[in-house]
């Protein structure tokens, strides 16, 4: 095991160096979902990347086990999205068909939450839906149905709100969608959020298709998340990318397969990306005074953590110089460019509810005023 003597380390090297020995590090030999074999037997070049988003910033709750049977037990089956009125009725008489002691919550008896607030925020829908939730007793919610960037969170909120009160759930969504509403559960403290994938676009099918798909697709799948124990592995392998570094490698690929992955990933918008790699993001790192750990901004609506490094990464992705750093950052060097304010700038921002320029680190001597 290597010994880590600080004092010798602290004579040689920063703290930074120190953890960035700490981190993972990746080549063509290691396997972290790559296809890591790729490269060397194309010759092409290989990148080892880092990620370009934050951590979660909710804290994970502990959820409720789930359901050993649907019999006996209060379903609500709630939902407005994509053809939920052919779909929700269908699985209602499902429930009743195989379990004939269970008792079922429509839309209209129950509403929905909507999409789940922000932390610090109180939504009525949210709260009025947990207050039905427990005073009709529901064992088990299914939400539906996500068949867009939009409708995806709106459905998968009132799963939220009943994974937050110990009421196990799963959401219907589209292909193209399942992963929207797992990032969405998990941004928002619930790891692992079961999901039933409906077989192409609601939409484009008739009443006909969706009854038999919500038959011999959705309703295995629905009855699998409810009553399927959530395992450890499950819980531990969502919240993987909270743990570690945030400079740890994450992917080893080709220039292709960077861009590929980025892309499944939703980390860009499809356009090329410049592979951000440990050393280029360093570099860009030498053109600001910010710590590489300190946070720059918490984004909405994710509640993502947004580093210094982050800003980093992102600068590299869009094929910045090093030295575009300092125009990344709020503040994060001093700009070359004389900026004329008034002289009472910050009497004038802080009626409005913004902070002084010392707070961004804006030297106020490159900075003109007028109106003295």
């Amino acid at each position: 095991m290597r010994q880590r003597t600080i004092l010798f380390f602290s004579l040689f090297f920063s703290i930074g160096n120190l953890l960035a020995q700490e981190r993972i590090v990746c080549n063509e030999t290691c396997d972290i979902g790559a296809d890591t074999k790729s490269a060397a037997m194309t010759g092409a070049a290989g990148y080892a990347v880092v990620s370009p988003v934050g951590r979660g910033t909710v804290e994970p709750i502990e959820q409720a086990h789930r359901l050993n049977t649907l019999n006996g037990k209060t379903i609500a089956v709630v939902g407005v999205s994509f053809m939920s009125r052919v779909t929700h009725p269908e699985i209602k008489r499902l429930i009743e068909r195989h379990y004939p002691d269970a008792k079922v919550i429509l839309l209209d008896e129950i509403g929905i939450a909507g999409p789940y607030p922000a932390p610090g925020i109180t939504r009525r829908a949210k709260e009025d839906f947990q207050l039905q939730l427990r005073e009709m007793k529901v064992d088990a919610v299914i939400s539906g149905n996500g068949g867009c960037g939009l409708c995806t969170p709106k459905e998968v909120g009132s799963c939220l709100a009943a994974e937050h009160i110990g009421i196990p759930s799963v959401i219907i969504c589209a292909p193209g969608f399942t992963n929207q509403a797992r990032y969405t559960s998990l941004n928002n403290g619930v790891p692992v959020m079961r999901v039933a994938e409906y077989p192409g676009a609601f939409a484009l099918d008739s009443e006909e298709v969706l009854i038999k798909n919500t038959r011999e697709i959705l309703w295995p799948q629905i009855v699998d998340a409810l009553t399927r124990p959530i395992t450890a592995e499950e819980t531990a392998s969502a919240l993987k990318a909270s743990h570690g570094d945030l400079r740890d490698d994450v992917f080893f690929g080709t220039l292709e397969e960077v861009n590929a992955y980025f892309s499944d990933m939703k980390w860009t918008d499809g356009l090329p990306i410049i592979p951000p790699t440990f050393e280029r993001v360093s570099e860009m790192m030498r053109f600001t005074d910010y710590k590489w750990d300190e946070t720059v901004a918490v984004l909405p609506i994710a509640h993502r953590n947004t580093t210094t490094w982050h800003v980093a990464v992102n600068g590299v992705m869009a094929g910045c110089k090093p030295e575009m750093m300092v125009q990344t950052m709020p503040g994060g060097g001093y700009s070359t460019v004389k900026i004329e304010l008034p002289h009472n700038w910050d009497e004038l921002m802080s009626e409005r509810g913004y902070r002084p320029l010392e707070e961004f680190r804006i030297s106020k001597d490159n900075l003109s005023s007028f109106g003295q």
